[in-house]
């Protein structure tokens, strides 16, 4: 797997920032890596340790249509021009955040060392996986419930 030259990270959350920023380091020693962070999150700088670059934007899509700066927001980050670009979760706002920033690549970093790649080729498709993943996760529930409510409950018989 080739190394990237440039990584952004955007974190929803900076609960586990160092971690993720270190296993970044372990798989791509010799990239540059710039954390987006929102603006409005308080948080020390020190938890932002290991990133080259610190981004501190407004990330919410509504306060961002309210004030017509979504556009000039992610046309910020597109001219980074990251190689790779990290999601901490996989929310619809994140996806679509990523989809508008356009990078080369997108991955979504999960708790437990699972990496999942995320289509960023435009807010179209972005929308159609998510709502395709979200249904095939509500289906496996459904099914799961569906299958201890209503299952045939066999009479037990001793075998002689």
């Amino acid at each position: 797997m080739t190394a990237s030259n440039k990584i952004g990270i955007l974190f929803n959350e900076t609960e586990r920032s160092i971690s993720l920023i270190q296993g970044v380091r372990r798989r791509y020693p010799e990239v540059y890596i710039v954390a987006v962070v929102s603006e409005r999150m308080l948080a020390p700088p020190e938890t932002m340790a290991g990133a080259d670059e610190l981004l501190c934007l407004e990330l919410s899509p509504l306060r961002l249509l309210s004030q017509r700066t979504l556009f000039s927001m992610a046309a910020c980050l597109r001219e980074e021009k990251f190689d790779l670009f990290i999601l901490r979760f996989g929310t619809l706002k994140l996806r679509l955040l990523a989809a508008l920033v356009r990078p080369a690549r997108c991955e979504l970093w999960l708790i437990g060392g699972i990496i999942a790649p995320v289509e960023a080729g435009g807010v179209i498709p972005a929308l159609k996986e998510f709502f395709r993943c979200w249904w095939a996760g509500r289906k496996t529930v459904l099914s799961a419930w569906y299958s201890t409510r209503f299952r045939r409950i066999r009479p037990y018989r001793a075998e002689k």
